[in-house]
C-alpha cells in the first residue's frame, strides 16, 4: 500500500514515471490489490500509452471482481 500512497504523492507532484514505477511495485507486492491498478492505467492514458493503460484496466478488473465458482457439483 505504501508504494500505490507514494505513486500517488509523486504524480500529483509531476514526477510521472517514478510514479508509475512505485505503482508497478505496488501491483508486483500484492496480487490482491486493485487500486494500484486502476491509477496505473489512469496516468497511462494522459500519457497516451493506450495499450499499457488497457492492460492495466484489465488487470484492475480481474482483481476487483471475484472469481466466478466453478459449475456446482451434481448431486445424484
Amino acid at each position: 500500500m505504501a508504494h500505490y500512497h507514494l505513486g500517488r504523492v509523486l504524480e500529483k507532484e509531476g514526477r510521472d514515471a517514478a510514479a508509475v514505477d512505485e505503482y508497478r511495485a505496488a501491483i508486483s507486492l500484492d496480487p490482491l490489490l486493485a487500486e494500484p491498478c486502476y491509477s496505473l492505467g489512469l496516468l497511462y492514458r494522459r500519457l497516451k500509452r493506450e495499450s499499457d493503460a488497457t492492460a492495466a484496466f484489465a488487470e484492475f478488473k480481474r482483481r476487483k471482481l471475484p472469481a466466478s465458482p466453478g459449475p456446482k457439483p451434481n448431486p445424484g
